[in-house]
């Protein structure tokens, strides 16, 4: 299993593991699971070994993550593209300048790896739905992109930076319905965000 935590992932890991040990989990498809990640963490700790402690609960963490649908930890506007994950500057809610590029950054959470030669893939196919301020479709562009990584690691910290280029759009209030279609798990996740097109 990979090392990579997705702060979701690990905060979901930690949280169910606690709860274990306190006794709150007592059935389900991840009881089994958590028993043996918590007490081979707690074996691990008990050792004074930190890393193989956290890398003892991935099993649990992997399991919730596989079991979870494909959702979004963060999704805005940004100023710019961003330099990595979690590594973006909020775009100033104002309105956008005819022309101007749209940029969005997302994380997701829950999607699928595929293995590429020696490395891990996380992949999606970008789906784009355009809403006016009242809520009716205008436009639907599937596939507009293709957003991918590859990785030695089994990560899941992925910066989903997507860009559209709006410069057939007018003045007014819109709705990007923004969909990844994950070529790894089937899973598909989407997010809304509004923007404003100035004169």
């Amino acid at each position: 299993m990979g090392k990579g935590w997705g702060r979701a992932a690990g905060a979901t890991g930690l949280v169910v593991g606690a709860v274990l040990a306190a006794g709150g989990l007592k059935a389900g498809p991840l009881g089994d699971v958590a028993a043996v990640a918590v007490a081979a963490a707690e074996a691990r700790l008990a050792e004074g070994q930190g890393v193989a402690a956290i890398a003892a609960l991935d099993p649990l963490v992997q399991a919730v993550w596989a079991a979870a649908p494909l959702g979004f930890a963060a999704a805005t506007l940004v100023a710019s593209p961003p330099a990595g994950f979690g590594l973006y500057e909020p775009r100033a809610d104002i309105p956008f300048a005819p022309g101007e590029p749209i940029r969005v950054y997302a994380e997701p959470v829950g999607f699928g790896h595929g293995r590429v030669g020696e490395f891990w893939e996380i992949a999606f196919d970008v789906d784009l739905a355009i809403l006016d301020a009242e809520g009716r479709r205008i436009a639907r562009i599937d596939g507009i992109q293709t957003i991918a990584l590859r990785s030695r690691a089994q990560m899941r910290e992925f910066p989903a930076a997507i860009t559209y280029d709006w410069s057939g759009a007018g003045p007014g209030r819109y709705r990007l319905v923004t969909t990844l279609r994950d070529r790894h798990s089937g899973k598909a996740g989407s997010f809304e965000l509004a923007v404003e097109i100035g004169d």
